[in-house]
């Protein structure tokens, strides 16, 4: 019975992953699209960050059951809307790290 209950977990861990690993690239376009006027290497990087706020996004809907309403480009719009968040929160620390890097050096 034990053994039943975990290879239908697994099953569906399987499921989940297949589904996410199938939207995946469509989840990357829409990222770089909604991030087109940075830089290429900060848009790369901004994605890279992107994509497991995407997942983590998906894998909550998973465990709700309801990953037949998830698609590609929502999850990637809120990923990107969570990124552009932390970095906006991350701004004045690396600002400020940075000014008084400045003024150590001296």
């Amino acid at each position: 019975m034990i053994a039943h209950t975990k290879d239908r977990q697994q099953g569906r861990t399987l499921l989940w992953q297949r589904k996410f690993e199938q939207m995946l690239p469509e989840i990357r376009r829409a990222a770089e699209r909604a991030l087109v006027r940075l830089a290429f290497d900060q848009r790369q990087a901004l994605v890279a960050r992107a994509i497991p706020k995407a997942l983590a996004v998906f894998v909550a809907l998973a465990k709700r059951g309801k990953m037949a309403i998830a698609y590609p480009t929502p999850l990637a719009l809120a990923a990107v809307k969570a990124v552009r968040a932390d970095c906006k929160r991350e701004a004045p620390r690396a600002i400020a790290a940075a000014w008084n890097n400045r003024h150590t050096a001296r």
